[in-house]
């Protein structure tokens, strides 16, 4: 009897064939017409076309709304990390190739990782938030590898440092708001937050108060314009954005997508890791050579600067290329070749394009290439094979566009209400509950306090902990303790996560921090990281089974245990409550929520 493809790919199908990760903003997005883009599995916005636009004018016209007024930008995709411990700067001196223990508080550095092979790994920022607290940026593509990289030399090479690294990522919205105008957008939202040059100098970080919501505001720029990265939680993040709109309505704020972030830091050559690299290329190729520390003993990667390989001058080095017609636009890939006539087969290549765009400051298009001695051949003329045509091109300095930052100052508040990750679907949660008959229930429980908890559950402080919180942490694995309100779930060994009623996040934080005393104990809020939906009902444990590989039977997983699965094919936390007929918490990343809950009504559909 032949087997449909259909059955076997069960659910995998459709929109729940692979998770897709969204950002608290994804609707508005929507809602203004934005084309997307994946990057990994997150959905961002490539560009937001008007009537009549197609991609080349959408983007030429953000471009300059950015470099001539201001703009701003989803950047909640970025991977954050917390880094925090009594050892935590030794740690990231050894990670990135400068130094980092020498950041002080309420400022931020740019650094770059590299690989033993001293090749580029990841780049980003580091925040200082306090003398044993750092919070790391990663990029999009690379949040989870580098934190993977982090614990692998933490557990493998490093066991002697006390530092905890948590995930982050989703436990904040970020908003760039770039261009020269930015400052008065921002003094506008923000009345008691000093935004000029010396109260708040580039590569700073304030904590403050916009459009009535708090924030982390950064001043980071990865366009070369006067920006600010504004952090609040995902729950604000809409009041946030919306403010920041109507603010900016003055002076034509614009929302840009990807594809004029990568345009703008072209124009400045700011590399993007993965793609003007390939694992073949370190910070001396890409110009970066002043990020690499010359005071640090060792770090991770340098003893391969030191190799021959890697001091060659004729290594592939980035470098900007203008083509001869400003108009001709050259694919990215595009070989580089030295004469105006190929030669017979095989061809000798100089290097490749990595980055091409069009570009409204230059008036003209541009690209970035990694090319052979690329710093020397400065000025010199090259030729791309485009087609049937040899396109002669001029390699120049990767830095093609120098903006000057103006200063100048603006003033109302307001407050923000609260939005959950699954706001959208609450009236379908409900329809779900009533078309089951009750076998099913579904809902959200939104803005509960989550606090990630670490400390060695053998010491004096986890039990002073669990008598501050009169909540005694759970010592077997996968177990639950509930006290009152409050849940302890065992994640790990030394690990928990605390689950308390809303609002409660800096009561409990004050507590654990007072009772462990000198212990090395970190604790992360991660209340915005996830969200949680009670799935119960008398049919809720075969709802769940569809999609989890755990043996849900009661005796394996009964009232009062928990585990980290995953749901269809998102990561969650799963607990059994241990109350009358209470089902199951399954705690969520908020980036997954919108896939996880299309899941859980789609598999609800067999109960009606």
């Amino acid at each position: 009897m032949p087997v449909s493809f259909a059955a076997l790919a069960g659910r995998d199908r459709g929109g729940l064939s692979d998770p897709v990760r969204t950002t608290a903003l994804h609707e508005w997005h929507v809602a203004q017409g934005a084309v997307f883009e994946n990057v990994g599995q997150w959905k961002r916005p490539w560009y937001y076309p008007r009537p009549g636009e197609d991609m080349e004018t959408a983007v030429l016209r953000e471009c300059a709304a950015v470099r001539e007024g201001v703009g701003f930008m989803d950047a909640s995709t970025l991977g954050k990390i917390d880094v925090q411990g009594p050892d935590a700067g030794v740690f990231l001196d050894r990670l990135y190739t400068n130094m980092m223990s020498t950041v002080k508080v309420g400022m931020v550095r740019y650094g770059v990782m590299c690989r033993a092979d001293g090749m580029v790994f990841d780049d980003g920022t580091v925040i200082r938030l306090a003398q044993d607290r750092f919070l790391v940026t990663t990029t999009t593509g690379n949040a989870a590898a580098v934190l993977d990289w982090m614990e692998e030399w933490l557990q493998t090479e490093w066991p002697e440092l006390k530092v905890h690294c948590t995930s982050v990522t989703e436990q904040w919205a970020t908003v760039a708001l770039v261009g020269p105008k930015s400052r008065q957008v921002l003094a506008s939202l923000a009345p008691a937050l000093a935004v000029d040059n010396d109260s708040f100098p580039f590569m700073a970080w304030r904590d403050a108060v916009v459009a009535g919501v708090e924030a982390r505001v950064c001043r980071i720029s990865f366009s070369g314009e006067l920006a600010y990265e504004i952090n609040v939680s995902p729950w604000q993040a809409l009041a946030v954005w919306e403010a920041l709109f109507e603010a900016g309505g003055r002076y034509g704020i614009t929302p840009y997508g990807t594809e004029t972030m990568h345009v703008l830091r072209a124009e400045k050559g700011y590399p993007i890791v993965g793609q003007d690299t390939d694992g073949t290329v370190t910070p001396q190729d890409l110009g970066m050579g002043w990020v690499v520390s010359k005071k640090k003993a060792d770090f991770i990667g340098k003893r391969s600067f030191a190799r021959a390989d890697t001091r060659r001058p004729d290594r592939k080095q980035l470098v900007g290329l203008l083509p001869e017609d400003p108009g001709v636009f050259l694919p990215e890939g595009t070989q580089l070749v030295a004469g105006s006539v190929l030669p017979a087969p095989p061809v000798p290549m100089l290097g490749h394009v990595t980055s091409s765009y069009r570009s409204a400051a230059l008036g003209r298009t541009f690209a970035l290439a990694l090319v052979k001695g690329g710093r020397d051949r400065i000025g010199e003329r090259l030729y791309a094979p485009v087609g049937d045509r040899l396109v002669p091109v001029t390699v120049a300095s990767p830095v093609l566009y120098d903006p000057r930052e103006p200063a100048a100052m603006a003033d109302t508040t307001r407050t923000a209400p609260l939005r959950s990750p699954l706001a959208p679907y609450a009236d379908r949660l409900a329809a779900a509950t009533r078309t089951s008959g009750g076998a099913i229930r579904l809902a959200e429980l939104p803005f509960l306090t989550q606090l990630t908890l670490r400390l060695d559950a053998k010491g004096a402080a986890a039990e002073a902990v669990g008598l501050a919180l009169d909540l005694p942490l759970p010592l077997q694995p996968n177990t639950v303790v509930r006290a009152g309100e409050s849940t302890a779930l065992w994640l790990g060994p030394d690990e928990w996560l605390l689950v308390g009623p809303p609002g409660a996040e800096r009561d409990l934080e004050g507590r654990i921090r007072e009772a462990a005393g000198d212990a090395f104990v970190s604790v992360t809020d991660v209340s915005a990281q996830r969200t949680t939906v009670l799935v119960s009902g008398p049919r809720a444990r075969d709802l769940l089974a569809h999609g989890c590989s755990l043996d849900l039977h009661p005796r394996a997983f009964g009232p009062g245990r928990c585990a980290q699965t995953t749901l269809s094919r998102a990561q969650v936390v799963l607990v059994a409550r241990d109350e009358p007929k209470a089902g199951f918490w399954v705690l969520v990343r908020s980036s997954f929520a919108g896939y996880l809950a299309d899941w859980l009504l789609d598999a609800a559909t067999e109960y009606v």
